[in-house]
């Protein structure tokens, strides 16, 4: 228990309580973050551990950006469950699929030198150039993938000059 003092005040008469209370020093940073990050405790688990409230350690954990208030990453966040032809999932973020990316470029230079959705894909069906899912090569699946891809085509260099030679499979 808190010891408490109960005094008198001369107005009214009223008992006033006023009690002694001790402060604790809060927990360091890296206490946090072992137990939130690396140790993947809720802020409740960890505020148990570390005897401090709950609203103190989501108010650090808010400031200093730990756990689930971490800034997230930078770069193409999937809107949809369908990957995209060129790119695949990685940490939960498009990055590109050089494989299937070397098969963009031939696909946009083809179309580039004129040649209709139809013809480009007859000719990766000939080739046997997979689809994302294994499906058959239609004018609207390349057209789509032309569509996306163009789009995108900035993030792809970014992540390129990043990742110089490393390949995604």
């Amino acid at each position: 228990m808190k010891p408490t003092v109960v005094t008198r005040s001369k107005r009214n008469q009223t008992p006033e309580i006023k009690t002694k209370i001790e402060l604790k020093a809060l927990p360091s940073l890296a206490q946090i973050r072992s137990l939130i990050e690396d140790e993947n405790l809720t802020i409740l688990h960890a505020s148990k551990k570390l005897e401090t409230s709950c609203t103190t350690l989501r108010k650090l954990c808010r400031t200093h950006k730990i756990g689930v208030y971490a800034e997230k990453p930078k770069g193409l966040v999937p809107t949809s469950s369908q990957i995209p032809f060129g790119w695949t999932l990685k940490s939960g973020l498009w990055v590109v699929h050089f494989q299937e990316w070397k098969w963009v470029e031939k696909i946009c230079e083809m179309r580039k030198s004129g040649m209709s959705f139809h013809k480009i894909a007859d000719e990766l069906s000939q080739k046997i150039v997979p689809t994302k899912n294994g499906g058959v090569w239609s004018a609207k699946t390349v057209s789509q993938v032309i569509a996306f891809n163009l789009s995108h085509y900035e993030k792809f260099l970014e992540q390129k000059n990043q990742k110089q030679g490393e390949q995604i499979v």
